[in-house]
């Protein structure tokens, strides 16, 4: 097979530009979740008649075999460097990013920071009223589109911002590309429709490194985490998993929903990413991140069932090559199990109780508290978002009051 690329800038074909330079090289770097996705390229300047490309152009790429090219999307450039030395000669690299927040009118657009709230609807209605606001289409995986929102509110926040904010707390992922606002399940395997990837199945003889790691470091059994009774001044405690180590959320949450789905979100991460396993290969455009993938002759002391993490393609004039970071696949589910606690009997901090709950906020969040008093729902309410602003910006204002003499 014949490797091969085609690359449009602003819909212009530059293909045969870039196969005419002495060398070039081309690096896409596909990410799981809300990570953006990136391409590089290095192209060679011997006779320095090429002209800059300007940030903000629109890239279009396409990598893979002859007949048989993979479309990677759409990128944005974000940076152009110069270099030359002797010896090696002048080169040019591109960097270009899949989420174009400042390299187009429409994503600088939704930076503006908004004041309002949304009550009594859906994730979907939040998230086609913020696409439409900005011309946008939104995809939405259809379980998470139909989740009930009771109240959240967008405070001094940019709809970007919020909206990565939004779809997290409801246990799914957002994915900003060229036209469309993706929203993703956050389960590895599945696409926005939530069908399940195809297994990518490959012989351990394609490949031509292999590095397997397990973390023997502590993981959680078991999260807990509170949320606020939308009737009653009491807290609910659901807990995802069992058995110890127990890991204790600070953060109370607006209902049983999203508290299982932050505690589920932190037990799964902490035991999938004990195991790794990275593989380099002859250049396969079908590997993609997000899919699951199967490889025959693995030795059986190691996890056989696995999902690409990360998958990186690079083509030159000597070849294609791909490089992946797997993560292990869960191959059990979790129980979920709640019990209710009034809020006059939370606040019992006998000196080991206390202690422990220090600890667990602290692992969670070194400046997270929960707040467990005995006040009406949304006097907790308020207080509780006070002090999530805290957690998100207190960094940022105990610089801007350290550094408040030298501005003057």
């Amino acid at each position: 097979m014949v490797t091969d690329f085609q690359v449009l800038a602003n819909d212009v074909d530059i293909t045969k530009k870039i196969k005419s330079l002495g060398s070039y090289s081309i690096n896409i770097t596909d990410n799981i979740g809300d990570e953006a996705d990136s391409f590089s390229m290095r192209i060679s300047d011997a006779n320095s008649e090429l002209v800059f490309p300007q940030n903000n152009t629109k890239l279009q790429v396409y990598v893979g075999y002859k007949d048989n090219l993979h479309d990677f999307g759409y990128f944005y450039i974000t940076d152009v460097n110069y270099s030359y030395s002797k010896g090696q000669g002048a080169y040019i690299d591109v960097v270009a990013s899949s989420v174009p927040f400042t390299e187009t009118d429409v994503y600088k657009s939704m930076q503006t920071s908004y004041e309002r709230s949304f009550s009594n609807t859906t994730v979907a209605a939040v998230v086609n009223t913020i696409a439409q606001e900005h011309n946008l289409t939104a995809d939405i995986n259809p379980n998470i589109a139909a989740k009930v929102v009771n109240s959240i509110s967008q405070h001094n926040e940019s709809n970007i911002g919020f909206l990565y904010r939004f779809i997290r707390e409801y246990g799914g992922v957002l994915k900003p590309t060229h036209s469309r606002l993706l929203v993703l399940a956050d389960d590895k395997g599945t696409n926005v429709s939530g069908a399940t990837l195809d297994t990518v199945s490959i012989d351990i003889s394609d490949c031509n490194n292999i590095t397997y790691n397990s973390k023997k470091s502590a993981k959680y059994n078991s999260v807990q985490a509170d949320f606020q009774s939308t009737d009653t001044a009491k807290i609910k405690t659901v807990t995802v998993g069992s058995g110890e180590p127990v890991l204790k959320l600070s953060y109370i949450y607006e209902s049983e929903e999203l508290a299982k789905t932050a505690a589920s979100k932190v037990l799964n991460k902490s035991n999938l990413n004990n195991d790794t396993l990275n593989l380099d290969m002859t250049g396969n455009p079908e590997l993609i991140a997000g899919a699951p993938i199967s490889i025959a002759g693995l030795r059986e002391d190691i996890p056989q069932n696995w999902y690409i993490s990360t998958a990186n393609h690079s083509i030159s004039k000597t070849g294609y090559s791909t490089s992946l970071q797997l993560t292990i696949r869960s191959q059990s589910t979790v129980s979920v199990a709640s019990t209710t606690v009034d809020t006059d009997t939370t606040n019992n901090d006998t000196p080991n109780n206390k202690n422990q709950n220090t600890n667990n906020a602290q692992q969670d969040n070194p400046r997270a508290g929960t707040i467990t008093t005995n006040l009406s729902p949304t006097e907790l309410k308020t207080i509780n978002d006070m002090v999530q602003l805290w957690n998100d910006y207190g960094d940022w204002l105990q610089d801007w009051i350290e550094n408040f003499p030298n501005l003057y």
